[in-house]
Order: structure tokens, then sequence, then C-alpha cells
């Protein structure tokens, strides 16, 4: 076995934790059971990254041994869990660049995705044959392309650390592709972004008390593979020499908080359902006393900082949350084309998601106010195949345009929600939700309403409704609605997806009231914390109503 790797920044950054942790450290306890150390992990890796290369043409690398600009990225099937790190980190010793293959995406996208990486080869862990088994029998149905496949070692016996070498002269650009995350997909197909190697090696720096990623501790993983924070909470927390309590996903409240329950977790990056389900599990209807205080903080107690990231979170779940873990919240903003996050700071103003981090310009297109645009050194590369739509995120000056409405105040990002989710877009047709709240305010029966367009497929959206009735014990339903709604709106304007709020239910908004409509569509029409790229037109939420698939032309059903 080749105990060689290349001069990579993360792997570097592996090699020096594998060297620095004892050799029985465990570094990863996943859904599946496996529980690895670092001496596993990379004779694992090394196996791997040795069949991959027998495997692939020997017209796809270099001179050195390292994949070629035009073979760098290599598909996979994972989920989050040992495998997916023992494969990313066997791309990673090739020179390659990871990209993440999601198995409960249609086999349609991910052809797309194998197609765009301009991939021969799948990598598979082995939970996703079945899933493989599909993605191979497309390929060569609708293209004639016969996909090499190979498992991923898990099973090798353990090396010494003190064996594998960074080779220096197997250099790689730190600035070169690394791996590729999805987006999430909310208005269309998610696109595949391409991450610089250096991401997952720089963190971010919190003003008030050092670095937030120090080396050591035990973290948890509650993201998809194919997410950025999969990658970040397994890839990222190995790399640094933490453990990783790795749970399937999309991992529920009760998973998140059964870990907390029985492990002194040190460092989590929350969301903001994840904290409203905790929040709801521990304390139901009930107040939070003294006496509950403590209790729940015991569990708590090991993080040093409380971080949130994905979205605003409601006053009352961040007094809840303030008391029990006996920090303040530091609400942050981020995405995957930045690679991460990029404000930082404490702040009391509620909207906030703090300050541009010092290597990061942030300009709004009205001055103060207005689309949110953000330069950084740290930006993606492109979206994977997608020259065209890559060029048309960034403006003159270089500065990506995310898409979201903000506000400037005194140095802080205060963050207002997409530009984009104020219109329900079904192929060349668009429905204004405004206009679809207004009408359902009308309804004496209505107290409140926020409308969204709900993504079943790319470019066709539903017209999504989730309302708050005067009267809780009132028997109202979609088709009552949508009844009530004739002669104010089309029928193709009415709702066809409801979501009637219970009495302590609220929904995620803004600084100044806004719903933010994005996590209105994850915390309402998904099922799970973490969301998903479309709603499940067969398989809906039970408390949910929808109006059903015959109503839906073919192609959005298929």
């Amino acid at each position: 076995m080749n105990l060689r790797l290349p001069n990579d920044p993360l792997l570097v950054k592996l090699l020096g934790s594998a060297n620095r942790v004892s050799s029985s450290h465990v570094i990863i306890k996943d859904f599946l059971g496996f529980e690895k150390t670092y001496p596993e992990l990379l004779a694992d890796v090394l196996e791997t990254r040795d069949q991959l290369k027998s495997l692939l043409p020997a017209s796809h690398f270099d001179e050195k041994g390292l994949l070629r600009d035009d073979h760098v990225f290599i598909t996979a099937f994972t989920r989050t869990g040992y495998e997916y790190v023992v494969a990313f980190f066997a791309v990673r010793a090739l020179g390659g660049a990871y990209v993440p293959l999601d198995p409960r995406a249609g086999v349609e996208r991910q052809a797309i995705i194998v197609s765009r990486a301009n991939a021969v080869c799948v990598l598979f862990d082995h939970k996703c044959t079945a899933e493989l088994g599909q993605l191979l029998e497309y390929a060569d149905k609708t293209e004639g392309k016969s996909l090499l496949k190979l498992p991923i070692t898990f099973n090798s016996a353990a090396i010494p650390v003190s064996d594998v070498v960074i080779d220096e002269s197997l250099y790689l650009d730190p600035d070169g592709p690394g791996f590729v995350c999805m987006t999430s997909g909310t208005t269309g197909y998610s696109k595949g972004v391409v991450i610089r190697r250096t991401c997952l090696t720089y963190h971010p720096v919190n003003l008030t008390s050092g670095p937030l990623e120090e080396e050591g501790g035990i973290a948890v993983n509650y993201n998809e593979s194919h997410w950025l924070g999969g990658a970040k909470n397994t890839v990222e927390t190995i790399a640094l020499g933490k453990m990783v309590f790795a749970l399937e996903c999309p991992a529920s409240s009760q998973d998140v908080l059964d870990i907390f329950l029985k492990n002194q977790i040190t460092y989590f990056i929350f969301n903001p359902a994840l904290l409203r389900g905790m929040k709801d599990i521990l304390l139901g209807h009930e107040k939070l006393t003294e006496e509950k205080r403590v209790s729940f903080s015991t569990h708590f107690k090991s993080l040093s900082f409380f971080f949130c990231i994905g979205g605003l979170v409601d006053q009352p779940t961040v007094d809840f949350w303030e008391a029990v873990i006996g920090l303040p919240l530091q609400n942050r903003y981020g995405a995957s084309e930045l690679a991460g996050v990029v404000t930082t700071g404490l702040t009391k103003t509620y909207g906030s998601v703090g300050k541009a981090d010092s290597d990061i310009e942030i300009k709004l297109s009205e001055g103060a106010y207005g689309r949110l645009l953000v330069k950084s050194p740290h930006r993606f590369l492109g979206y994977l195949g997608m020259e065209e739509a890559t060029r048309a995120v960034f403006d003159e000056e270089g500065f990506y345009k995310t898409g979201d409405i903000a506000e400037l105040r005194d140095g802080e990002v205060l963050l207002y929600g997409r530009e984009r989710d104020d219109y329900i877009v079904w192929g060349d047709s668009r429905v204004s939700t405004q206009k679809v709240e207004h009408s359902l305010l009308r309804l004496p029966y209505i107290a409140a309403a926020c409308v969204v367009a709900v993504p079943v497929e790319e470019k066709k959206q539903l017209c999504g409704a989730v309302v708050r009735l005067k009267d809780v014990n009132e028997n109202i339903n979609l088709a009552r609605i949508r009844a009530d709604l004739e002669g104010d709106l089309d029928i193709s304007m009415r709702p066809t997806v409801l979501r009637v709020l219970d009495a302590e239910e609220e929904l995620p908004d803004t600084a100044t009231g806004k719903p933010i409509k994005r996590q209105v569509i994850e915390d309402f029409f998904y099922a799970g914390d973490c969301g998903r790229d479309f709603f499940s037109v067969h398989n809906p939420p039970s408390n949910v109503e929808f109006l059903g698939t015959s109503a839906l032309p073919v192609s959005a059903t298929a």
C-alpha cells in the first residue's frame, strides 16, 4: 500500500490531528454502528484510494499520479456516516474533488450531477446498492453510458499513523476544486457548488471569545452528506481532531436531543427548527422554572458557544435557550456559495446576523437596504457544469448575489428574507403570494395567513398556505377555503397545499414581523427538521392537507 498523501491542505490537517490523538481514540460513531479510530480511517482511505486509482483509466491521471483537471470530479452515493468520510478523503488523496449524490433524489437528478461532473465512476456505501443500481440502469438506458462502480472500504486492518506521510512533491493548488455541495433547491433543482480545497481548513472567529472551532471535543452531525453542513460536521470535525456522532439523516429534534441527553457535546451548530423543536420537547406548554432550567442545563453545560445558522429564531425560543445554555445566541449568516459563515459577533438587535467577518465585503443594492451582495476570498469556484449560471450570480465587481433582502444598521446585517419568495412559479405562470394572502385574510374565519411557493420540481411550485384560525375548534379544510375564494381568485391561484397552525405554533419571522418564507416551507411542509429539496407529492406530512396529484400536470408527478 502506498502510504504517501498529496500536499492537500485538508489532508495536512487530518494527518496532523491523527498524529496528535491517541491511536485508540474513537473519532467517529455513526448510525450504522461504526466506531473508528484514525489508524482505521487512514487504512480505509488509502485502500479505497488505491482501488479507485486501479479502476479509473490511466488517461485520467497526470505524470504524478494525480487526477487531471478534466477528470477531477468523482461522484459517490453515501449517507453521512463513516463511509462518507472515507470516500471524501480517498478522493482528495487522488487530488480529486468529491461530489456527493443525494440517495433520496430522483434518478434523473442524480444522472444530471454525474453528467455535469464528467464522471465515469460512482463510489457507494454498503447501504446504497439499490440507488446505485437504479442510476446505472438509467445511465445505460438513456445515454448508453456504462458507469464504473466501487464499494467504499470500511474494514481494513489499522495501520500506524506515523507510517503515513505528506509527499511535498505532490503539491495541489489550495484554491483548486476540493469538493461539491448542493444548494437547497427551494426555487428549482439543486445546483452543485464547487468549493475550494482550502474550505474546511480555515475557521471564523468569535469576536468576543476567540476561535469558534477549537481542536478537540465532541460534535454531532445531523445534516445530509450532499449539503455543506454534512461536510463541515463530519469531515472538518475529524480533520480538527474532534469526535463526531453521525446521525441518520434527516435527523429530528428528538434524535439530536437524545445525543445531548446521553453525552457531553462540546461543539454544535444549531438551526432554528432544531432549537424550536428541542424546546417544545423539553418544555411543552409549561413555563421554564428555575428547577427545570437547572435540570436542562446539565445536558448543555459543555458547549463553549451558542451558535445558530439557517434563519432567524423567534424571541421566546432565544430566551429559553440562552437561559438553559447560559450563553448569548450568536445568529449567523452564511451560504454554500460563500463556503460557510460570513458574519460574526454578538448582537442585541433582533433580526441581526452580526457584522461581516474581517475578510468579507458586503453591499446592498439601495445603499443601507436592498439586495444583499457579498464578496469573499473563500467564495465558490462555480456551479458544477453551469458556466452561464455561475456568471449570472456575480455582479461586475465580483460580489455574489445572495438573493436575500437585508438592511445595514450600525455595521450589522439585518436579514429580511428571500427576494424570490413573493411569487409562485409554474412553468411560465407567476402568481403573487401577497395577492393570495390578502384574499385569505378577507375570509371571516382566518386570523393570519402566510403564502409560500412550495417547490415540487424545477420551475414548478405549489401555492402553499399556512393559516391561523380565529376559532381553533372550527373545522376548516382546504376544500372549504378554495370554495370560499371563488370570485376573488382564479382557480389556478388558489392554495393547493394547506397547513393549519396549532394554537402554540408561530411563524418564523424577521425583526419587522415578516415571515421568513424559506423557513416556513421547511418547518411546515417538509418532514424532519433539516428540510428537503422538494415537497413530496406522494407522501406529504400527515398534518399537511394536499389537493392531490390528480390535480397536477403529469410532468410534476412522474
